[in-house]
Formats: structure tokens, C-alpha cells, sequence
């Protein structure tokens, strides 16, 4: 069920006397015949918490990239989120997990390395659920995510270049250890990232496509989004195809992320 309105169209061939600008609140009204369509299936939210605008993000159906004759092709725009990166879901689930199992106190800290969108995601959604949230991030990544981690509440230390992100994940765990407040969110080895991954982004594909889907393609950082939403898929459809990709410069340096989450990599064939 869908409700329309007309919008108004002029016509050209009027005489131009009677043709008047659009402005001119002389201008005699004409008879219109645009329709202006508003879906049920609009996602227009209204809001007090900002985690209600996390997920629940559109697919896209790429025309131009796609060669002529091949599969079609559908793109998950997870940079809708509010932090701008899929990151905002693992940065929630991480964090109710913590909640739920009591690990996270009110007003106790999270801590995390990161090379930058999970630590935007922790400080989007950390800070205002009441964390402080402290961040580790190694001196080669961007100092724009910093910026942007900053202005949301975060407290940011930058780690030496040559530790990596090991360095960073040393220098998180030792302030842990001192501090009884703090939580590790540790997206490289928390179940809870893959596991908010399985239960609504891979559901959002799954009834987007209706279940038709022949393979996935995500890109692998902690392996999180991959790992959860591929065992969704799999799950629902044996034959379905799960390719990682793993981008040059990996945080993880070519670690196989099976070593990361082998409960969700148990039953994978993973390209």
C-alpha cells in the first residue's frame, strides 16, 4: 500500500503570456500529473538513541561497474551508518555483550586498539551510553579517524609505528590490568562482533535478496562482518560462495583469520 500526490506539472504549450514565473503568486495554477510516491518501505527514523540508527542499511544495484551479460551485482551501503563504516555494529554488539555478561559496569572504561572505525564506532556508541572510552591507535593510520574519535568523547593515544597493531593491543591490555573499571573490547577475539554480525547484518541480506544469493564479498580486517555473515548465508544456503578479501596493509599483516574466529570459520569454504 502506497499513498501519491499530485505535484503539478506546466504545460508547454500554454501561450507565453499565461506562462509565468514560479514565484509569482499571480501565477494561475495548472493541472498536474506527477506523482510523488511514498513507500511503506521508506526508512525515515526518528530517534533518541543513537543506536537505533545503526543498521538496517539499503542495498544498492550497481549498473555502470558491472560488465554486461554478468551476475547482478548488489552493494551493502554500510557507510550509511552514523559513524560512517559497518564498524558502528560491531562497536554495539560488543558492548551490549559486555553489558549483558557484567563485564562493563556504569561508568567503567572501554579500551580498544584500533586502526580507526571501530574506534569511532566505540566512541559514537560508548560515550553515549555513559564509558569513557580510551583508544589505542599505531602512529601510521589516519589522524583524521583520530580527529573524528576525539570530537566524540575519546580519549586517543597514538603507539609507535614500528609495534603495529600488536603494540597497540599491548599497550590496551596493560591499562586493563590497572585499571578494575575497564573493559577490553578486543574486536580482534571478541565472539561478540561476528556473533551481531550473524544476527542482523547477514539477516538483512538474507531478506533484502529475498535468499537469492550465489556468493558474498566482504572485505576481512578482525574477520567480524565476514565470518558472521557468512555462516548466516551458509547456513540458510549450503551452496552460497563466501570470498574474503583482504587488503594490502592488513592490521593483522596476513594472519589467516581462521586463527582469529574458528568457530565461525569451522564450517566455511572460504575463497
Amino acid at each position: 500500500m502506497s499513498s501519491r500526490r499530485e505535484i503539478g506539472r506546466c504545460s508547454d504549450s500554454a501561450p507565453a503570456a499565461d506562462r509565468r514565473a514560479i514565484d509569482d503568486p499571480a501565477r494561475l495554477l495548472v493541472p498536474c500529473n506527477v506523482t510523488s510516491k511514498i513507500s511503506e518501505m521508506s526508512r525515515l527514523r526518528v530517534a533518541d538513541d543513537i543506536t537505533q540508527l545503526v543498521g538496517e542499511t539499503p542495498l544498492l544495484k550497481l549498473k555502470r561497474l558491472v560488465p554486461a551479460g554478468s551476475a547482478d551485482v548488489f552493494a551493502k551501503l554500510e557507510y550509511l551508518n552514523p559513524g560512517g563504516s559497518v564498524k558502528d555494529r560491531a562497536a554495539i554488539g560488543i558492548i551490549r555483550r559486555a553489558e549483558q555478561d557484567g563485564k562493563l559496569a556504569p561508568g567503567g572504561t572501554i579500551v580498544e586498539a584500533t586502526a580507526g572505525n571501530t574506534g569511532i564506532g566505540l566512541a559514537l556508541i560508548g560515550v553515549n551510553r555513559g564509558y569513557k572510552v580510551k583508544l589505542f591507535v599505531p602512529e601510521r593510520f589516519s589522524e583524521e579517524k583520530v580527529k573524528i574519535m576525539r570530537a566524540l568523547g575519546a580519549e586517543v593515544s597514538r603507539t609507535p609505528d614500528v609495534e603495529g597493531m600488536q603494540g597497540a593491543i599491548r599497550q590496551a591490555k596493560a591499562l586493563v590490568a590497572s585499571d578494575p573499571t575497564a573493559f577490553m573490547a578486543g574486536q580482534f577475539e571478541n565472539p561478540a562482533n561476528p556473533a551481531y554480525h550473524y544476527e542482523t547484518t547477514a539477516r538483512e541480506i538474507f531478506e533484502q535478496m529475498d535468499g537469492k544469493i550465489d556468493a558474498v564479498v566482504l572485505g576481512c580486517g578482525t574477520s567480524g562482518t565476514f565470518s558472521g555473515v557468512a555462516r548466516f548465508l551458509k547456513e540458510k544456503s549450503p551452496r552460497v560462495l563466501a570470498y574474503a578479501v583482504e587488503t594490502q596493509g592488513s592490521a593483522q599483516g596476513g594472519r589467516h583469520r581462521r586463527e582469529l574466529y574458528p568457530e565461525n570459520f569451522r564450517s566455511l569454504s572460504v575463497r
